[in-house]
């Protein structure tokens, strides 16, 4: 019954075969069409996993995943430059306290170094 080789169905499923070439030409001119009408602010706007789900639906040769990819990019290098920050700030912070240290009146009464030595009778 669904030995024919002419049926548009999969054998045991009764599924329509849609050959591999037809499927990816009417997808791509479907990611044409959303990215003619598409607001790349949006992709600001969504979580990690959000944007990692919908640049899976596209491939690399298409103009969405280079969107998303620079979106992963600027993500990248809006948290390095943080830690860059951060990292001065934290050196910074750390000078002012060691300096503070160094001339504060419990040091010198403390520190061995700033006692003159008492000559031997």
């Amino acid at each position: 019954m669904f030995d024919d080789p002419s049926s548009p169905f999969d054998d045991d499923r009764r599924v329509p075969v849609i050959p591999p070439g037809i499927l990816a030409k009417t997808t791509k001119a479907q990611h044409e069409e959303e990215f003619a009408s598409f607001d790349h602010r949006e992709l600001a706007k969504m979580g990690n996993k959000t944007l990692a789900a919908w640049q899976s639906q596209f491939d690399k040769d298409e103009p969405m995943w280079r969107l998303a990819e620079h979106e992963w990019q600027m993500r990248s290098g809006r948290f390095t430059r943080r830690m860059a920050i951060l990292a001065f700030i934290i050196s910074f912070l750390s000078l002012v306290l060691s300096g503070l240290s160094y001339w504060h009146p419990h040091h010198e009464a403390t520190s061995t170094h700033s006692t003159p030595l008492k000559p031997q009778p």
